[in-house]
């Protein structure tokens, strides 16, 4: 039902973000196109999320990036994350809240624990979406809220990626000597991923859009500062009609049903 490049296994996704955690928070602050998709997805999760007291967990959580963030909005933190050098890191820069190594397909809490589930950059490297989206349901409260962010797929970036970044990397890749297949991961429409998650349960679904980037890779890292600055200028295009043009969005939804 949903569409994908080729899935990563999560071997490779998980040895890709543990090999430098300590740097992992460092590219946060760069004035590159990841960088800023980084920032701005923070700065809309934050903004969508808002003040609380509450119960919340972070899946993949990484080294804390947002962690002190989310605790300074006064909600009760749990940080989860399938790597234990990303945990190891979070532990040290948060001494707020609580952390532990995990796997969003396989989370370890009872039924209903949390009033919120936060999964940024998490979903679209999943084995099994539609496990990890039954699982945060379950440690989701009734009516709890489900935060996640998704490669948008129609995004002129995203199309580029598809149709003839990858495609070319995968004629080129052996070429330079390069084994691998590297880490991918899967861009949803609005229809497909709000089907998915009304198949699990969940409902009242909003999205918001953001990071409007406009240079393709390799471009955008040949002229970074060029591409920030013609992102910041077209992200008020999340509230046109032109939003569904940011390369992700964040999806704000609701348990509202059991399943069978």
């Amino acid at each position: 039902m949903v569409r994908r490049t080729t899935p990563p296994q999560s071997e490779i996704v998980n040895a890709h973000f543990s090999a430098n955690p300590s740097s992992y928070a460092d590219r946060y602050r760069r004035e590159t196109s990841p960088g800023y998709a980084r920032r701005v997805r923070k700065e809309r999760l934050l903004d969508l999320l808002g003040p609380g007291r509450g119960t919340l967990l972070d899946l993949g959580c990484g080294p804390g990036v947002i962690s002190k963030e989310i605790i300074d909005l006064g909600w009760r933190y749990h940080g989860c994350d399938a790597s234990m050098q990303m945990i190891d890191e979070a532990r040290i820069r948060v001494t707020e809240g609580s952390f532990s190594v995990g796997r969003a397909e396989q989370i370890d809490f009872p039924d209903n624990t949390y009033d919120v589930v936060v999964a940024m950059g998490l979903v679209e490297y999943l084995d099994d979406e539609r496990l990890a989206l039954k699982e945060m349901r379950r440690v989701l409260r009734p009516d709890g809220r489900l935060l996640v962010s998704v490669c948008n797929w129609w995004s002129p970036l995203r199309m580029w990626d598809r149709y003839l970044r990858a495609p070319l990397a995968k004629i080129l890749r052996p070429l330079l000597g390069r084994t691998t297949d590297g880490v991918f991961h899967r861009h949803y429409t609005t229809r497909e991923y709000s089907r998915l998650l009304e198949e699990q349960g969940f409902g009242d679904c909003s999205w918001v859009y953001y990071n409007f980037r406009l240079l393709p890779r390799p471009f955008d890292l040949w002229f970074p500062r060029v591409s920030v600055r013609i992102a910041k200028l077209l992200e008020p295009l999340r509230i046109t009609s032109l939003r569904f043009w940011g390369t992700g969005a964040l999806v704000d939804a609701r348990r509202t049903r059991d399943i069978r």
